[in-house]
């Protein structure tokens, strides 16, 4: 039994029909439109530390580093940072900043910045920085090639979250 609002929406009606390939057609047709995955890169930091002040700071710091990388709004697209869905846990705060392009190499220039803004930044020694970064090929019919999830923390952030 499924519950919902929508019982015309086409993800009940082609599940209720069992018709995969709409289903396909049409999650794509959307996806492409929103520039959501697979139909484009996109990586997501989440910023995690027992002191909120220095979550909001530290994710402040990485949103105008990135923007100080001079990207046109046609290039990437941002999203945050802003409140993960589960603000906090275990008496740790969490942040989440949304980074999407077409462009892979953007999105790993990106990755490396924030990695040394982490690196030079005292307050982000004392927070959890986890990084999610998704791929896709073209070619031929879209396909995932792989969804990779890196980790990076600083030493002391490890004691603080993973309690």
């Amino acid at each position: 039994m499924i519950q919902t609002y929508k019982p015309e929406h086409y993800a009940i009606v082609t599940a209720a029909e069992q018709n995969y390939e709409e289903f396909y057609r049409r999650e794509m047709l959307y996806r492409k439109m929103m520039n959501y995955p697979p139909a484009c890169y996109m990586e997501a930091v989440l910023f995690a530390g027992n002191n909120e002040k220095t979550v909001e700071r530290c994710s402040d710091l990485a949103l105008s580093t990135v923007r100080k990388m001079g990207y046109e709004e046609n290039e990437i697209q941002m999203i945050g940072p802003v409140r993960a869905p589960v603000y906090k846990v275990n008496d740790n705060y969490r942040k989440i900043l949304y980074i999407k392009s077409k462009n892979c190499d953007i999105l790993d220039k990106i990755r490396r910045n924030i990695e040394l803004l982490a690196a030079g930044d005292d307050g982000f020694k004392s927070l959890a920085c986890n990084l999610i970064f998704h791929k896709l090929t073209y070619g031929g019919k879209e396909k995932w090639q792989s969804d990779q999830s890196e980790q990076w923390a600083m030493k002391s952030s490890r004691r603080n979250v993973n309690r």
